[in-house]
């Protein structure tokens, strides 16, 4: 059996204080060290910029620069968005924090 991060990592974002836009959450849907999927309530649109924060294991990572590079409304009524990791300290770190958390599942 393969290790696998963990599915659906909750994750809290925030946006640039000028945009004056509330704090929302997701679910990390998919996970990469420079890419990530969002599902959340949250209305997200294309080139929209954010703030993820969220853990793996024991470590808290964030908060982590994105693009939002693709936003969709489900049926369902969730948004699901194609984040892209824009910050490249951000992007080691969490690069790190999955490979910690692939080896001690492995």
């Amino acid at each position: 059996m393969r290790p696998r991060l963990p599915r659906k990592i909750p994750a809290a974002f925030s946006f640039a204080p000028e945009l004056a836009r509330q704090d929302a959450w997701g679910w990390l849907e998919e996970l990469s060290a420079s890419r990530a999927r969002l599902s959340t309530q949250c209305a997200l649109r294309p080139d929209e910029r954010l703030f993820l924060d969220f853990s793996i294991g024991n470590r808290r990572l964030g908060p982590g620069a994105a693009r939002v590079s693709l936003a969709e409304k489900g049926e369902d009524g969730f948004f699901r968005a194609e984040l892209a990791f824009t910050d490249e300290v951000f992007k080691r770190e969490l690069s790190r924090a999955i490979l910690r958390m692939l080896a001690a599942t492995a």
